[in-house]
């Protein structure tokens, strides 16, 4: 089994609401007919809309969605890539190795409902001024303990990339908690268990 993650920005000038609706929905369910499971579908939806610092000013294409499901092998995405294609921008796919220092026991959802809360979700990319070895060891150790004690969490999903699955997808560390190309996002989406 491999853990994936899929980024998808909307194409410019759609209206992501029909497109959120469309990924938890339709594209969920054709995820779990292809063989995903334990689909989570993410979406910067109206449900949060409200969120102060939703969207910083300072990141010019910022993502609407992130998937993330488990795949017998990554090797036979095609039919997923293709349904994700299929609601229009772009789409950026990882095989990451999943650690789970705080699992979710307490806000649960039914399949197909809102997990209750804000989901935050960033994506990182080490810095040149730091060689990998401390930058992990900074992140895993370091950070994890400050986000434990500071922040009121009930979950805290860490996703570290393996490899990336689509040409020219942007580098990063973590599709599931930190920051893309030169620069911090914060993304605060509504999560769906799909699967």
């Amino acid at each position: 089994m491999e853990k994936v993650v899929y980024v998808v920005w909307e194409a410019e000038g759609t209206d992501p609401e029909p497109i959120a609706l469309q990924l938890r929905t339709d594209v969920a369910t054709e995820l779990a007919e292809l063989g995903a499971s334990a689909v989570h579908v993410n979406v910067a939806d109206a449900t949060v809309a409200h969120v102060p610092g939703r969207r910083p000013p300072t990141v010019p294409r910022f993502p609407m969605a992130v998937l993330s499901f488990w795949l017998d092998n990554a090797d036979h995405r095609e039919p997923i890539e293709a349904a994700l294609r299929a609601v229009g921008g772009d789409i950026a796919g990882y095989v990451v190795g999943e650690s789970v220092p705080l699992r979710n026991t307490s806000n649960l959802a039914a399949r197909g409902e809102r997990t209750p809360g804000v989901n935050m979700i960033a994506l990182l990319e080490k810095p040149d001024w730091i060689d990998y070895g401390e930058w992990i060891h900074r992140w895993r150790d370091h950070h994890r303990i400050v986000a434990l004690e500071t922040q009121w969490q009930y979950s805290y999903v860490r996703n570290t990339v393996i490899h990336p699955l689509t040409p020219a997808a942007p580098a990063c560390a973590s599709p599931d908690y930190a920051a893309a190309p030169r620069g911090a996002q914060d993304l605060r989406t509504t999560e769906y268990r799909a699967g």
